[in-house]
């Protein structure tokens, strides 16, 4: 199939990512059991921290965060794209070569979507009032989380330890940007914020919003596992 044509097909990707998680809600819940674990712990405190202005421990926090949230997504990654087998029987504990590849990424690509985001965010600033800052920051972040979407195409071929660079990203996901943008963007950010807006009100429904974030990554990582799968098999038929 001419690259030109290929489409990922959205709605198809989310229907198939909701079906293999209650599908594989048992084998889930093992795999994955002690990073989540640890990962809504830390989110809790993430979230008590910026309720209560404790701002400057926040960065540590996402640091160890971050370092459990590789484990957390190579598994997912890898038991959606090679099978249960592909990881120990409680998921990926550990660092390998792998997983310092992947959290690399996530460093660059995390810096290439500040800069873009500043680089826009300037002009439009200069074209709206300041009493418009939501709407400077929603199209100053758009170009960003394009670049970003496309260049999420790493994290599941990292995770299964294909050797991809920038090149491989953009020339995989070409005319596929928008459609990467709605699954790893605009679906995760609609579903969380109205989530977020009820944090703070009592521990138990805390305890449920907590529960709810992290079922809410297991979705956007089998999704994008989906998309990858998808644009590459094309890639590879070609």
């Amino acid at each position: 199939m001419d690259k030109e044509n290929i489409k990922l097909p959205v709605l198809n990707v989310l229907k198939e990512a909701i079906f293999l998680i209650k599908e594989n809600s048992l084998l889930f819940s093992k795999k994955i059991f002690i990073t989540g674990s640890i990962l809504m712990v830390l989110d809790f405190v993430g979230q008590k921290q910026y309720f209560s202005n404790n701002l400057l421990s926040i960065p540590v926090t996402i640091i160890i965060y971050s370092i459990i949230f590789t484990l957390f997504a190579v598994t997912v990654h890898r038991v959606i794209l090679l099978g249960k087998q592909s990881v120990p029987d409680l998921g990926v504990l550990s660092y390998s070569s792998r997983e310092w590849k992947f959290i690399w990424w996530s460093i660059i690509i995390g810096i290439y979507f500040i800069l873009v985001a500043l680089v826009f965010a300037f002009p439009i600033s200069m074209l709206f009032s300041h009493s418009y800052l939501g709407f400077i920051l929603v199209l100053s972040m758009t170009p960003a989380f394009y670049i970003f979407a496309r260049l999420s195409m790493l994290f599941p071929a990292i995770a299964i330890e294909k050797k991809v660079g920038w090149d491989w990203a953009f020339k995989t996901t070409k005319n596929n940007g928008w459609r990467l943008v709605v699954i790893v963007g605009v679906i995760p950010i609609a579903v969380s914020f109205p989530a977020s807006l009820l944090f703070d009100i009592n521990i138990f429904l805390d305890a449920i919003l907590i529960f709810f974030n992290l079922i809410l990554l297991v979705f956007e990582i089998t999704a994008l596992s989906i998309s990858f799968r998808y644009l590459s098999a094309h890639e590879n038929s070609d």
